[in-house]
């Protein structure tokens, strides 16, 4: 019983350890970046690898996520406007490749 117990507090130590070690601005900016380019790129996401991928990543307690993604999202697709062709082309091959390392794509 006292071995279950620890292994169910260390568990639970771990879990806030993932939360505390969480850089949100660094993931919701890498996953905004891929999801703004989802259009402009021609891809087409699969939408249970992103929640998944979400779920896993980010910590449940990390309330602002949704926020923080949003806006780094909108910054992204503002900046896709603006690209010339080599640039798009250049950004659309490396979003392209990470979309498939996450799962979005096949």
């Amino acid at each position: 019983m006292k071995l279950a117990l620890a292994g169910l507090a260390l568990l639970a130590s771990s879990a806030i350890a993932s939360s505390a070690n969480f850089d949100e601005q660094k993931v919701a900016n890498d996953l905004g970046t891929v999801l703004a380019a989802e259009e402009a790129c021609g891809l087409s996401y699969d939408q249970d690898a992103i929640q998944k991928y979400v779920t896993e990543i980010v910590p449940s307690d990390v309330t602002s996520f949704p926020g923080t993604l949003g806006l780094w999202t909108r910054t992204r697709k503002d900046q896709m406007q603006t690209m010339t062709g080599s640039e798009k082309t250049a950004q659309c091959a490396s979003i392209k490749s990470i979309a498939k390392t996450y799962g979005f794509i096949k």
